[in-house]
């Protein structure tokens, strides 16, 4: 079954007079915003360059070997970004106000980039979560409050739309689609008006008390809602509009990566539903949230992060590189941390101490296997 790459390689010949705007060009504009176009795309005000222009430098800068050892989920970007440059349909798109914020220390991991398509509008992508600690503590910090990206996000809206009359699109791929939901219900009414379209790809919705606002009530018609059959991250709290679910070559959680979702044309495969699994993961997690009062979600939220930086890694891809120690370390911390969030985190480690099990090859190490596995059944 095809995914966005073939949908570029068949269909990026076909300019948007022959053949309007799609959800599959949002996802693949979601996707390209994972590029980190440092140094190469413009920052606010400051000028543009077109998408083959900043393909050009981008591969000119960063080599193959680089690109290859990259593990992450969103390694995917600069292949995208090599296709929309000799396609079409996208080569000649203008690239401008690029931003590109991430702050451990303050939990901020924001970007963002404004992409003028050849039809005349533009379609704003939100950077999602990549794979680093800060951002993933950014979403879970979605469930008790406002995180920062939000309003950098009304704020890049504000600072670059300002006195513009031209149609926008706003989307983005995991906490980039909330993010642009956000950003669309609390920027200046002016730029609100512009607004004709809003993707949410695969993205967490909001805590009871925001969705119930004027402003996100105001922007809910606009909103298309896109998650795959397994979706984890976009069930994750209340929708803003009814989730469209659409099939995955992936399974369980890894059906967030973009990559894996199927094409039709210039339409996503239809799912059947979101799966028993999917379900019954959903139900757990929002029952969470909701048995939870605000202050103890926050402590939830840090002793869980405590944990996993206990690793010594700054991100998920390589969380269990460390092996044994880094989960023995992991187990060591978690006995420091709130007693009623104790099992939670013994769930994930216990998840974690699996994932090392199947990086161990059975040849090299059966000891460390064994190790392993008897520290996962000690939960």
């Amino acid at each position: 079954m095809a995914n966005i790459y073939d949908y570029l390689d068949w269909r990026g010949d076909l300019t948007f007079e022959q053949s309007p705007f799609n959800e599959v060009d949002n996802l693949v504009l979601s996707g390209v915003a994972y590029v980190f176009f440092d140094g190469i795309v413009p920052g606010i005000g400051e000028g543009d360059v077109t998408v083959k222009e900043a393909a050009k430098h981008f591969f000119k800068i960063h080599s193959e070997a680089e690109l290859a050892a990259d593990k992450s989920f969103i390694n995917f970007a600069p292949d995208v970004l090599r296709k929309m440059a000799v396609s079409k349909r996208f080569s000649n798109a203008i690239l401008r106000n690029y931003v590109s914020k991430i702050d451990y220390d303050a939990n901020i991991q924001f970007s963002a980039i404004e992409i003028r398509l050849q039809d005349g509008a533009s379609y704003i992508a939100f950077r999602g979560t990549d794979d680093s600690l800060v951002g993933w503590k950014e979403d879970f910090m979605l469930s008790f409050g406002t995180v920062p990206s939000e309003q950098e996000a009304v704020n890049y809206l504000d600072q670059t739309q300002k006195g513009k009359k031209k149609k926008l699109i706003l989307g983005g791929h995991s906490k980039g689609g909330h993010i642009a939901i956000y950003a669309a219900a609390f920027c200046d009414q002016k730029i609100r008006n512009r607004i004709i379209k809003i993707y949410s790809n695969d993205g967490p919705g909001f805590y009871e008390e925001l969705i119930n606002t004027p402003q996100i009530r105001a922007v809910a018609p606009l909103v298309t809602k896109i998650v795959p059959e397994a979706s984890v991250i976009g069930m994750l709290m209340e929708h803003v509009a009814t989730p469209k679910i659409i099939k995955s070559s992936e399974v369980g959680f890894m059906q967030h990566k973009v990559t894996s979702w199927q094409v039709m044309g210039t339409k996503f495969v239809p799912g059947k539903g979101i799966t028993i699994a999917g379900q019954a993961l959903d139900q757990a997690l929002n029952h969470w949230i909701h048995e939870i009062d605000y202050d103890k979600r926050k402590i939830v939220v840090d002793d869980i992060f405590n944990v996993l930086e206990a690793s010594g890694s700054k991100g998920l891809t390589n969380l269990t590189d460390g092996g044994i120690k880094a989960l023995m370390n992991m187990l060591e911390k978690n006995n420091e941390t709130d007693p009623q969030t104790k099992e939670i985190i013994k769930l994930l480690i216990k998840n974690l101490a699996s994932q090392v099990i199947t990086t161990i090859p059975m040849a090299k190490s059966k000891t460390r296997r064994k190790k392993t596995v008897k520290m996962r059944e000690k939960f």
